[in-house]
């Protein structure tokens, strides 16, 4: 498990991975999970894609600037939107080109074709879209949609494209079976080699109150009512059923979209009567899944081992 950051400490992960497959001294299966960090904020892309993007040299990625405009002192405008675009750009391609070493490194050690690659992402990223930025207080599908990509010649199709409705649960129970595993590990995913059980699948996601993300803007969470950061402290679902979505919003700010006319969410369609059916099947959802229980914000944090903690530090899910 490893984060790869941006510049200076870009090749560490290169470096340690390159070590591990060439210093394997047995044919035993191995796991190994990377997580490139470079498109995430502070955007900081190396400086030869600077120039390969035309990004002003001297423009550098504010640090935390999506925390000064939900605490309004920040109004950006479109050229810093633009900039702030680009910067975002520069790392996504700094990704693609830190997976390109990571694969050059299974070619050369020649273990590419007996290795599964599952490219992806946790979440997209707000750029302005819906007054929002980063990745959180909202469930559009800027941050929902995101890329995946499956190398495994002798089971998927090279160069083929799944249109099927996908979710990142989907990847266990994938990985399960063809290792032979799956009976032992039963999840709510669908094995992604069998796209006909997906075809009319209805997709569901859910993003709880932001305990975490307000505390690291010092909100008073007793007295979050008092304040602007109200309208953020919501629970939402969500439900996809083919090209209709439904938003469902804990304090009753609900959407919905026809994504086969308005892709980007800009036209709100909801009425109560018409999408009552995907309220009742959201709360369903839910009941199946489990997943509708809130610890209390002053539930004590778990007591992680020194292992763990070490490794979400290194991820940067915990300072």
């Amino acid at each position: 498990m490893h984060r790869e950051g941006p510049q200076p400490g870009m090749n560490r992960v290169r470096h340690e991975f390159d070590q591990a497959m060439k210093n394997r001294t047995d044919d035993r299966p191995t796991f190994t999970f990377v997580n490139l960090m470079s498109a995430h904020q502070p955007y900081m892309p190396p400086d030869f894609l600077r120039e390969r993007l035309g990004i002003d040299p001297s423009y550098e990625c504010p640090l935390h600037f999506h925390r000064a405009h939900y605490r309004g002192e920040k109004v950006y405008s479109d050229e810093e939107i633009r900039r702030l675009s680009l910067l975002y750009d520069g790392g996504v391609c700094h990704n693609d080109h830190l997976v390109g070493a990571l694969l050059k490194t299974l070619r050369d050690t020649g273990m590419w074709e007996n290795t599964i690659i599952i490219i992806t992402s946790d979440h997209g990223e707000n750029l302005g879209e819906h007054d929002h930025f980063d990745h959180c207080f909202a469930m559009y599908d800027q941050t929902l949609h995101i890329p995946l990509i499956i190398h495994d010649p002798s089971r998927f199709e090279p160069g083929s494209v799944d249109d099927q409705p996908t979710q990142l649960v989907d990847i266990f129970p994938t990985l399960m079976a063809i290792t032979g595993d799956a009976a032992a590990h039963p999840t709510h995913g669908i094995d992604l080699r069998q796209p006909d059980g997906r075809r009319n699948r209805v997709m569901f996601g859910e993003y709880e109150r932001p305990y975490q993300v307000l505390k690291h803007y010092h909100v008073d969470l007793e007295r979050i009512d008092q304040t602007p950061w109200l309208k953020y402290f919501r629970r939402l679902r969500v439900v996809r059923d083919g090209e209709m979505k439904l938003i469902w919003a804990e304090d009753g700010r609900h959407e919905a979209y026809d994504l086969s006319r308005d892709a980007e969410e800009h036209h709100n369609i909801f009425d109560s009567d018409v999408h009552d059916n995907l309220i009742q099947l959201a709360g369903q959802l839910v009941e199946r899944y489990g997943r509708d229980r809130l610890p209390p914000p002053d539930a004590a944090t778990p007591k992680l081992g020194p292992e763990t903690e070490r490794r979400l530090k290194a991820l940067g899910y915990i300072d």
